[in-house]
């Protein structure tokens, strides 16, 4: 994952910072059968975020793109100056296909949604989505 950003970040850090004293944490509403656990939802991640972000002047984007052949999901921050703070993450599957890309571009979503505005959750349901070789 990388990061870059607008080249002025003095309004968005302010607003950041102020968003990120109102965010609490994602529950974890979602329930992994096959491994017995719980974990943050991506729709838990995002009302832990949306409400803070909005009050501060701030919104969030998550686009796919492609880079050298490679899927990427860039996770945009935007404040209402125009200046932004973006990560860049590739997608890995383990398998080849609509559902594969899938369930791994859900469960991206949610973990670089989480890590760029710090949220914090439990990463019970990680093996689903990277298997080790």
């Amino acid at each position: 994952m990388y990061q870059n950003n607008s080249e002025q970040m003095d309004k968005i850090i302010p607003a950041l910072i102020k968003a990120q004293s109102m965010i609490t944490g994602a529950v974890k509403d979602g329930r992994n059968p096959h491994y017995k656990s719980s974990y943050s939802t991506l729709e838990s991640v995002i009302n832990a975020c949306k409400e803070p972000l909005n009050e501060n002047e701030l919104m969030f984007t998550q686009c796919v793109n492609i880079d050298e052949e490679k899927i990427i999901l860039e996770t945009k921050i935007y404040h209402s100056s125009g200046q932004w703070i973006a990560s860049h993450c590739p997608l890995i599957t383990t398998k080849n296909d609509a559902q594969g890309y899938g369930s791994s571009l859900s469960y991206f979503k949610r973990y670089t949604l989480a890590s760029i505005m710090g949220i914090a959750q439990m990463d019970d349901d990680g093996t689903e989505a990277v298997k080790p070789e």
